[in-house]
């Protein structure tokens, strides 16, 4: 299963765009970041 990388700094921000890929039907596994070192870590 391919998987989506939200970052941002704005946890918000991050919630409404996973809310909006799911509503668009993306069934793929979502995973956020507050920042850039952040998402090179996960």
């Amino acid at each position: 299963m391919k998987k989506i990388l939200i970052v941002d700094d704005s946890t918000v921000q991050r919630k409404m765009i996973i809310q909006i890929i799911r509503k668009s039907g993306f069934e793929n596994e979502i995973l956020e970041a507050g920042d850039g070192l952040e998402a090179i870590g996960v």
